[in-house]
């Protein structure tokens, strides 16, 4: 993977980085998205767990009645969202 140093006054000017940020070329048209560490590392762990038996830990917390409530999710889902649209 490549990397780009950002100075101060770079990391200012884009909002110190703390939301999704949808980086754009001069005519307006997306050509790329940021999201910030947290964000990008729990999609990852979402899509791939870094152990190899979480779903077989997962579905067996759901047999003993261990899951996330509905309300319990539904606030996470939002704490997320507000951050991926940039609310505080």
């Amino acid at each position: 993977m490549n990397r780009i140093v950002l100075d101060a006054d770079l990391r200012a000017r884009l909002g110190n980085l703390a939301a999704k940020l949808t980086l754009t070329d001069e005519a307006g048209n997306p050509v790329g998205h940021y999201l910030p560490d947290d964000l990008y590392r729990g999609i990852v762990a979402c899509l791939m767990p870094d152990e190899p038996d979480a779903r077989v830990a997962a579905r067996d917390e759901f047999a003993r009645d261990e899951s996330v409530t509905g309300d319990q999710l539904l606030a996470r889902l939002d704490e997320s969202v507000g951050r991926w649209e940039g609310r505080p």
